[in-house]
């Protein structure tokens, strides 16, 4: 899980230049990313590790942390490689 929390927040850092502190507990409403940025963020996240994040995983209160995100990551990433 460690790995995918530094894949986030170093897609966070390049791709999208959030300078302020990241760290496990980040919101992601409060990160400084717009609905769309989230979506795309969302989206580099599938791409860098194989798991899809469906659309309505995404609307549940569960995934607003990147602590969140990476433990469905690590959850689903054996499906990923099947």
């Amino acid at each position: 899980m460690e790995k995918t929390l530094t894949q986030m927040m170093d897609i966070l850092r390049v791709k999208f230049k959030i300078t302020r502190p990241l760290d496990a507990n980040s919101d992601i409403n409060e990160i400084g990313l717009d609905s769309l940025d989230v979506i795309n963020f969302l989206y580099s996240l599938e791409e860098e590790t194989g798991v899809k994040i469906p659309d309505e995983t995404i609307q549940t209160e569960d995934l607003r942390t990147l602590t969140s995100l990476a433990a469905y990551v690590a959850t689903h990433a054996s499906e990923a490689r099947q």
